[in-house]
C-alpha cells in the first residue's frame, strides 16, 4: 500500500477523532445544533479509514490469490511440457499431446476431438452418468458443439442444478437430464426408455465405485467410445476391482484399476487407446475402429498413467 494513502488514511483519523472530541464538548455545553454534526462527522472519520484499510486489504489478498492461481497454472503447464518430452508421447497416435481443457477437468475436450477427428462419427450421441455440480463433465464440450446427449444423475439437487444450467440445450431437447440411481441391472432399461442408440457414439462412466460392473453389463448397447475413470493407484499388471454395490471406497481402494478395465476391454471387443496424463480417465475404442489410427500395443503397460490429480483443473475434489 502507498505510504501517501496510508498518510491519508492516518489524517482522516485524526480529523475524525479530533471532530468526535469537539461534538462532544460542543453536546456537553448544550450546543446540540453544532454538537450532533462535529460528533457525527467525527464518528465517519475514525471509522472509515480502519473501513477502508481493511477493504484495502482485501483486495491485496486477492490480486494475490489470483497471481498465485497463474502462478500454479503456469507450474502445471512446465511440468506438462516437461513430462510429454519423453519419447513414450512422441509415438505415432499418441493422444495426450491433444489434451485440453475448454469444460472438462483433465484435458478430455481434447483428447475426445482428436479420437472423433480419427475415427469420425456417426449419430453424435452421448450418454455420461456421474455428474457431480456439472462443472467439469466430460460431454459439455460436445453438447455445445452440437451433439446431443443424455445426462444420468443419482443425487435429485445436481439432477436439478444441472437442469437449471443448461436449461436452453435442455428446452431445444438437445440435453436430457435425468436424475435416478444407476446399477448394473437397470443400465440398459434406463437406456431403452430414453430411446439411447445401440452404437452410440460416446458413452462416459464416472461413478467410482461400480463403474466397472457397469460397462461389463451393458450387452445391447456398443458405444464407440467408452471414457471411464480408472483407480491409478494401481499399477500396471495389477486387477483390482471394487465389490460391486458397494458404497464409496475408503482410502484408495475404490473403483477399478487399468488393468481390469482392459481385460474387461479386450472381452468387449474395445482397445485401450489412451489415458489422462493426470492418470484420471481411460480411453477405449471399439476394435473394429483402432487400426492404423492409434498408439499400440493398447495395453495397460503401455498407456498407463500414474497419480498426478494436481495437473487437473482446479475442483474441490482435489
Amino acid at each position: 500500500m502507498p505510504s501517501l494513502y496510508k498518510s491519508a488514511l492516518f489524517l482522516c483519523c485524526l480529523a475524525g477523532i479530533a471532530f468526535s472530541v469537539a461534538g462532544t464538548c460542543l453536546l456537553r455545553g448544550g450546543q446540540d445544533a453544532f454538537g450532533i454534526p462535529a460528533l457525527a462527522v467525527g464518528i465517519a472519520g475514525t471509522l472509515l479509514p480502519p473501513l477502508f484499510l481493511l477493504l484495502k486489504v482485501r483486495e491485496d489478498s486477492g490480486h494475490a490469490r489470483l497471481a498465485l492461481d497463474h502462478l500454479c497454472e503456469l507450474q502445471k503447464e512446465v511440468l506438462r511440457s516437461t513430462l510429454l518430452s519423453a519419447p513414450k508421447y512422441h509415438q505415432p497416435g499418441n493422444l495426450n499431446h491433444a489434451e485440453v481443457t475448454a469444460f472438462s477437468q483433465s484435458g478430455e475436450d481434447g483428447i475426445l476431438a482428436a479420437i472423433f477427428e480419427r475415427i469420425g462419427t456417426t449419430n453424435r450421441f452421448c450418454v455420461e452418468f456421474g455428474l457431480g455440480d456439472s462443472s467439469a463433465n466430460n460431454t459439455t464440450l460436445l453438447l455445445k458443439t452440437g451433439w446431443s446427449a443424455l445426462w444420468i444423475e443419482g443425487d435429485s439437487s445436481r439432477a436439478a442444478q444441472a437442469r437449471e444450467l443448461f436449461a436452453p440445450w435442455v428446452k431445444t431437447g438437445k440435453l436430457k437430464v435425468r436424475q435416478e440411481f444407476i446399477t448394473a441391472e437397470n443400465i440398459e432399461q434406463i437406456f431403452r426408455s430414453e430411446s439411447v442408440p445401440p452404437q452410440l457414439d460416446l458413452l462416459s462412466i464416472d461413478l467410482d465405485q461400480s463403474d466397472y460392473w457397469i460397462w461389463r453389463a451393458m450387452e445391447e448397447y456398443r458405444a464407440r467410445v467408452v471414457v471411464i475413470e480408472y483407480n491409478s493407484t494401481f499399477p500396471p499388471g495389477v486387477e483390482w476391482v471394487a465389490e460391486s454395490g458397494t458404497s464409496e471406497g475408503s482410502g484408495l481402494d475404490w473403483g477399478v484399476s487399468l488393468s481390469a478395465l482392459e481385460r474387461l476391454a479386450e472381452q468387449k471387443q474395445y482397445k485401450l487407446v489412451g489415458c489422462t496424463l493426470n492418470g484420471t480417465n481411460a480411453f477405449f475404442v471399439r476394435a473394429d475402429l483402432v487400426e492404423g489410427k492409434f498408439s499400440g500395443p493398447f495395453t495397460a503397460a503401455r498407456h498407463y498413467e500414474p497419480r498426478r490429480y494436481f495437473l487437473a483443473v482446479s475442483k474441490d475434489d482435489y
